[in-house]
């Protein structure tokens, strides 16, 4: 029973609860990836992300690479590297048989990827980084420097879904609302 309660989701996850959502803003960030990879001398440039078509950034991540595949020439344009979470884990072998074979199919110079997991899939597939094909983490969950990246602001997220609570509260808005909003952070 929701209506007693004033929620802000903070970040998404793989389901969304039926309230208002912060959340780092997914397609800006592959965007801006995508033109540091370029800028680097990056020609061919991959997206590597989990298989979950439920979770709300994954639309966004998808359609910002895409929508960059179309910019430049045919011979250049790669595919989404979707992994199954699930098989990542458990069919691990199979999992890295894929990425290998997608990896010598694709050639990719660059892989853009939202997980600190892909960069070990790579390796544990047998390819040297940055040596065969380089990566930027798009979510960077510390300061440190272990691959390149972006840490999309997950203070910045927190302090504004606290701030709409307390307005939510003040104005005595409980219970879902009837039309969710979505505020988006950019980095």
């Amino acid at each position: 029973d929701w209506s007693r309660f004033a929620a802000v989701a903070a970040s998404e996850g793989r389901f969304r609860p039926p309230v208002h959502l912060v959340m780092p803003n997914h397609f800006r960030a592959v965007q801006i990836a995508w033109d540091h990879a370029s800028q680097m001398g990056s020609r061919r440039i991959g997206l590597m992300i989990f298989d979950m078509p439920e979770a709300l950034d994954f639309h966004d991540r998808r359609a910002a690479y895409l929508d960059l595949q179309l910019r430049v020439p045919v011979s250049r344009r790669l595919p989404v590297f979707a992994v199954d979470p699930e098989a990542a884990g458990t069919e691990r072998p199979r999992v890295l048989q894929i990425i290998d074979a997608s990896i010598r199919r694709y050639r990719p110079d660059m892989i853009l990827g939202f997980n600190s997991a892909f960069p070990w899939l790579l390796k544990d597939a047998g390819w040297r980084m940055p040596e065969q094909v380089g990566f930027i983490n798009l979510w960077k969950t510390n300061p440190e420097p272990a691959w390149p990246g972006l840490r999309l602001s997950p203070d910045e997220v927190g302090r504004r879904a606290v701030d709409w609570v307390d307005s939510l509260l003040r104005a005595g808005e409980r219970g879902p609302p009837d039309h969710p909003g979505t505020m988006e952070i950019e980095m």
